[in-house]
C-alpha cells in the first residue's frame, strides 16, 4: 500500500464530517462569523430543515472584493495571527476550516460587499470549486447560501435524520443565540414564511419572550470578580427537571455543554433539590480567555479549564449565595456556607475565592480532591443508598392476595405503611407501591387498548419552544394511545381535552413537561419497547400517593388491594424497594428474648 498525501478536495470532505455534522452544524458556523463581523442583525432562511436550502443574510462588516476568494480557503482566517493568539481566542469562529469544509459538500454561494465598496462581488462554488464570480448589488454585509446539503457525498446524506429531527437539531442552535445575543435582530424563515423574530431588547425582556412560563420564577444572579464575571438567572427549584436539558450555560458567547459547569449548578442547589433532578438556570459567564481552551472538541461544544477546580467552587458558592436571597428559600434554612466566609468562619471577600489559591485548603482538601476526580461525575450521579443493597431483605410474597392479608398497624412519617403477617412486620414505602400500581396497570391498559380516561371540564392549554414543540408532535400519538386526547393548538402550543383516569390527581402540565424534555428529544435513542416502558415510569410517578401524604385506613386497604392486583415486582419502576419485611425472629433477637 503506497503513502501519498490528498488532494484538497478529499482533504476537504475529511475536515467537513468534522464541521458539517448536519445543517445545524452549518448554521452554528455561519451565525458566528455573522456575529464576529460585529452584525446587530442577522436573518435565517431555511428549507427542508436546511438540507436543500440553508441561508444566513447578516449587515456586518463585510468582506472585500479581494479576500473573499481567501475566505473559502482552507485554514484563511482573520481570527488568529500567531500561536499566542490560540490560547486566547475571544472570537466564535477561529479555524478558518468552517466555510471550504461546507463548500465541498454543497452548492455554496457567498456574496459580500465593505461599507468602502459601492457594490458587492459573488463567488459560487460546487464540491469545494469556484464555478461563478461576479459583482452583485447588494447592502453592506454578507449572504451566505448552502443549497443540496451532501448532493456529492450521497453516504454522508443517508444518516441524516427525519426532517422534524433535522429540524428540531436546527432550531436549538438558532435558540442558543438568541438567549446570549439580546442585542441582535433574529429573523427566521421557514419555507419562505417568517417563523419568527426577535428584536433587539434587554437580557430580560429576551428571556420572558422566550421563557414565558419560567421567567415569572427566574432570579437574577451576578459576579464579577477579576477574570471571571457571571450573570444571568437561576430558576425556582420546582422548576426542576430529571435531565440536564435545562441548563443553558454559555462562555465569552458560545453556548457550552461542560461537565465542570453542569455539576456545580447542581451542587449549588444541592440543600434544597434533589440530587436526581436538575434546576433552570441561565448562566453567561465571561471568563480571560487566557484561562479557558475552547479548542478542544470538533464543534467547540467543550471547554477546558486552566484551574476547573477554582471555577467549580465559584460557581457553587455563588449559586449558593444567591440562593438564599430568594423568596424561594426559607431564611431559617441552612442553605450551604456564605460565599464570604471560609469554613472556620472567618469573614472574607468573595473575590478572594478565585484570587487566593489558600482558600482552597479550607475548603475541605479531602472533598475536592474527589469532587475533582476524573469519574466523580458518573458515580455521584449513579450513587444509591448502599443500605437498599441487601436484596435478601426484600422477599417476594409467597401467596395470592399476601397484601391485602396483611393487618394494617397505621402510618410512620406520613412515608410508609406498617403491617404485619404471621411472621413478622412488613414496612411498605407508600410513594413506590402506588408508582409501581400505577405503572402496571398504564402499561397494561395500553398493550390492551383499554385506558380509563377522564375529561377536563377546560382544556389545558400548555406552550413549547419551537424545538420542544416539534419534537412533541412528532411523539404526539403515542400521548394520545396512552389515555390522553391532545391536539395541536396553534404554531406552538397544544390543547389538553383528556386524561387518563390515574392522572385525575396528577400536576398535568409537570407530568407532560418532564416526558418531552426526558424522552421527546432528537438525540434520545432507545428500542421503542424499553422507551415506552421508561415513559410509563416517568408518567406514573406523578400519578400516585407520595411521601407525606397522609392517608385514613381505607386508602391504604385500598392500595394494599390493588397491589395484589398486578403483575407485582419488589421494585418500583425506578428501581427503589417497595417494601421491607423484618421477621419476627429478627425482632426477638434485637430484643434477647432468642
Amino acid at each position: 500500500m503506497t503513502i501519498k498525501i490528498l488532494d484538497d478536495n478529499l482533504i476537504n470532505k475529511i475536515a467537513a464530517g468534522e464541521v458539517v455534522e448536519r445543517p445545524s452544524s452549518i448554521l452554528r458556523e455561519l451565525i458566528e462569523n455573522s456575529i464576529d463581523a460585529k452584525s446587530d442583525k442577522i436573518e435565517v432562511y431555511i428549507e427542508d430543515a436546511g438540507i436543500k436550502k440553508l441561508m444566513v443574510i447578516d449587515n456586518g462588516v463585510g468582506i472585500s472584493k479581494e479576500e473573499l476568494k481567501i475566505a473559502v480557503l482552507r485554514h484563511a482566517t482573520s481570527k488568529i495571527v500567531t500561536e499566542d493568539d490560540l490560547f486566547s481566542i475571544s472570537s466564535l469562529g477561529f479555524r478558518g476550516e468552517a466555510l471550504p469544509s461546507i463548500a465541498s459538500v454543497s452548492k455554496f454561494t457567498i456574496s459580500s460587499k465593505t461599507k468602502d465598496s459601492d457594490i458587492g462581488y459573488r463567488i459560487k462554488l460546487e464540491n469545494g470549486k469556484i464555478v461563478e464570480e461576479n459583482p452583485v448589488a447588494m447592502k453592506t454585509g454578507t449572504k451566505i447560501e448552502v443549497e443540496n446539503l451532501f448532493y456529492n457525498v450521497p453516504a454522508r446524506r443517508k444518516f441524516l435524520k427525519r426532517e422534524a429531527t433535522e429540524f428540531s437539531h436546527l432550531y436549538k442552535s438558532f435558540f442558543n443565540f438568541l438567549l446570549v445575543y439580546n442585542d441582535i435582530t433574529f429573523e427566521f424563515y421557514k419555507e419562505n414564511k417568517k417563523y419568527k423574530f426577535f428584536p433587539k431588547e434587554s437580557a430580560k425582556k429576551r428571556v420572558s419572550e422566550i421563557f414565558p412560563k419560567e421567567s415569572p420564577e427566574l432570579f437574577p444572579i451576578s459576579l464579577d470578580v477579576e477574570d471571571f464575571k457571571i450573570k444571568g438567572f437561576i430558576g425556582n427549584p420546582e422548576l426542576s427537571y430529571r435531565r440536564s436539558h435545562n441548563l443553558y450555560t454559555f462562555i465569552n458567547g458560545r453556548f457550552i455543554r461542560d461537565k465542570t459547569i453542569i455539576h456545580a449548578i447542581a451542587h449549588g442547589y444541592r440543600s434544597i433539590l434533589d440530587s436526581r433532578e436538575y434546576p433552570f438556570v441561565i448562566l453567561f459567564f465571561q471568563i480571560n480567555p487566557k484561562l479557558v481552551d475552547v479548542n478542544v472538541h470538533p464543534q467547540k461544544l467543550e471547554v477546558r479549564f486552566n484551574d476547573s477546580r477554582k471555577v467549580h467552587l465559584i460557581i457553587s458558592k455563588t449559586i449558593e449565595e444567591t440562593l438564599a436571597k430568594t423568596p424561594w428559600v426559607k431564611k431559617d434554612l441552612n442553605v450551604g456556607s456564605s460565599l464570604g466566609q471560609n469554613l472556620e468562619g472567618e469573614n472574607r471577600d468573595p473575590k478572594s475565592f478565585f484570587n487566593d489559591t489558600t482558600q482552597l485548603d479550607h475548603f475541605n482538601k479531602s472533598l475536592a480532591n474527589s469532587l475533582f476526580s476524573p469519574d466523580f461525575l458518573e458515580r455521584s450521579l449513579k450513587q444509591k443508598d448502599p443500605s437498599l443493597s441487601n436484596e435478601g431483605d426484600f422477599i417476594k410474597p409467597m401467596k395470592r392476595n399476601y397484601f391485602s392479608s396483611l393487618d394494617v398497624i397505621g402510618q410512620a412519617h406520613l412515608t410508609y405503611i406498617i403491617c404485619q403477617d404471621e411472621d413478622g412486620l412488613v414496612l411498605i414505602d407508600q410513594h413506590a407501591a402506588h408508582e409501581r400500581v400505577g405503572y402496571e396497570n398504564l402499561l397494561n391498559g395500553y398493550n390492551n387498548k383499554k385506558i380509563q380516561t377522564e375529561s377536563l371540564l377546560i382544556p389545558l392549554i400548555l406552550l413549547f419552544s419551537p424545538e420542544k414543540f416539534s419534537n412533541l408532535k412528532e411523539n404526539l400519538s403515542f400521548l394520545n394511545e396512552s389515555g390522553f386526547e391532545i391536539d395541536i393548538f396553534g404554531s406552538d402550543s397544544i390543547a389538553i381535552r383528556k386524561i387518563p383516569y390515574i392522572f385525575r390527581k396528577a400536576n398535568i402540565e409537570k407530568l407532560i413537561r418532564e416526558v418531552v424534555d426526558d424522552y421527546f428529544t432528537s438525540d434520545f435513542s432507545m428500542a421503542y419497547e424499553d422507551k415506552i416502558k421508561h415513559i410509563f415510569s416517568t408518567i406514573s410517578c406523578h400519578s400516585v400517593t407520595r411521601a407525606g401524604d397522609k392517608l385514613n385506613n381505607y386508602e391504604i386497604k385500598s392500595l394494599l388491594e390493588q397491589m395484589d392486583e398486578i403483575n407485582f415486582s419488589a421494585n418500583c419502576p425506578h428501581g427503589r424497594p417497595v417494601y421491607y419485611k423484618i421477621s419476627k425472629y429478627e425482632l426477638d433477637k434485637k430484643f434477647h428474648r432468642v
